[in-house]
């Protein structure tokens, strides 16, 4: 039995930890401002008091991986500190961290790749709780999460797989102010296939946005993420989408020019 005494005593140390809890909360509340909902404006990603937001950050291992070996935490603690005596500058910087995701039977073996034929695999839910960990963790640092579905295929392979992901994660961030989505991380069309691509990308992002109506969507190109040129005129349509394009060193040695020949058509109009 407890005495009254105990009793009490029990309580002021359980309040007394409550209180503590909150304070060490509020600390990282003044350290990172909480994540802006983004919108876009014209060719600026800009948040809900009109500032122009630059997305500078860094492309995550598999999260499967990441959580079973490292920690996603821990990750983000990393690359959210400022004196990280690990690399050649004094810190990240980061503001936004893109967490590739594979499907099973991708060409990447993830301990936690989502099953598009099987929606009530574990491993489907196991991988939103990562996800979710990564996002509001991300949140409480300042920080925007891209869930980038990875696939390195033709547009057209997959349609159902990238459909059922979509489905069963887009609702599910609907409301994560600080989450964008990247619907079709690399087409491997050919470059100048851009018309097949934007088809595609249309159908997607149609699809996406009835089940998410304001988060950013990404949108690549053709070419293992490289080919854009052709979005300035022929765009995909609707709001808040933000073009996304891969560099790759081996495409800027052979052709010089890659690069800006793809940005300058569309970075006057569109956010890349």
């Amino acid at each position: 039995m407890i005495s009254k005494k105990e009793g009490m005593s029990g309580d002021i140390n359980h309040s007394l930890s409550i209180a503590v809890a909150c304070v060490l909360l509020c600390a990282v509340s003044l350290l990172y401002a909480a994540p802006s909902p983004l919108h876009v404006e014209g060719n600026r990603i800009k948040d809900a008091d009109g500032h122009i937001v630059v997305l500078r950050g860094v492309s995550a291992p598999d999260i499967g991986e990441l959580k079973k070996s490292y920690g996603i935490s821990e990750y983000i603690d990393r690359l959210t500190n400022k004196d990280d005596p690990n690399s050649n500058s004094p810190g990240w910087y980061t503001k936004v961290i893109r967490y590739p995701i594979f499907t099973k039977g991708s060409d990447i073996n993830s301990p936690l790749a989502f099953d598009p034929c099987n929606l009530s695999e574990p491993n489907n839910e196991a991988l939103y709780e990562a996800l979710k960990e990564a996002a509001d963790y991300g949140a409480q640092k300042g920080l925007y999460s891209i869930i980038a579905l990875d696939y390195h295929l033709d547009i057209r392979d997959r349609i159902e797989e990238c459909n059922a992901f979509w489905n069963y994660m887009a609702p599910r961030f609907a409301d994560d102010a600080n989450v964008l989505f990247e619907l079709f991380g690399e087409p491997t069309n050919a470059a100048g296939n851009w018309a097949i691509v934007q088809y595609y990308m249309q159908r997607k992002f149609n699809a996406v946005r009835t089940l998410a109506p304001d988060n950013l969507v990404l949108i690549t190109g053709g070419c293992y993420g490289q080919d854009i040129e052709q979005a300035a005129s022929n765009p995909v349509i609707g709001d808040n989408i933000v073009y996304a394009f891969h560099v790759y060193g081996l495409t800027w040695r052979m052709a010089t020019d890659w690069v800006m020949r793809n940005i300058d058509p569309v970075a006057p109009d569109y956010p890349i």
